[in-house]
């Protein structure tokens, strides 16, 4: 299970607000009742960011993907505090006895893979 690498508790699901650089065209017409009824008809989205948040202490997660929030919460990969872990080699750590690749890291937090 997923893990938090600021409150360290485990969690099944996260907040994510996303922004997104779209072109959205729509079909507006009057209701019956005189309002705007709005309905999308066709939508390019050109570019999408994430702020991906920990449930349970609201601390911002270095995920800024759809893959990275679906690795991350399906146990693939682990955020871990830097210093939490040694670096071995530049792109290899060992943390709690076994050794993973470093995918990345981001304001001190490591995305740590299994070999």
């Amino acid at each position: 299970m997923a893990k938090c690498p600021f409150c360290d508790r485990e969690i099944d699901c996260l907040r994510v607000v996303r922004w997104e650089d779209c072109r959205a065209e729509y079909s507006v017409a009057v209701d019956e009742a005189g309002w705007l009824d709005w309905k999308e008809i066709d939508r390019d989205v050109y570019d999408t960011e994430y702020q991906v948040k920990c449930p349970k202490c609201g601390g911002v997660l270095p995920l800024s993907s759809y893959e990275d929030i679906q690795n991350f919460l399906r146990g693939e990969v682990l955020l871990i505090r830097g210093e939490d872990a040694e670096i071995i080699g530049g792109h290899s750590a060992l943390y709690r006895g076994r050794i993973y690749s470093v995918d990345y890291e981001e304001r001190g937090i490591l995305c740590l893979r299994a070999i």
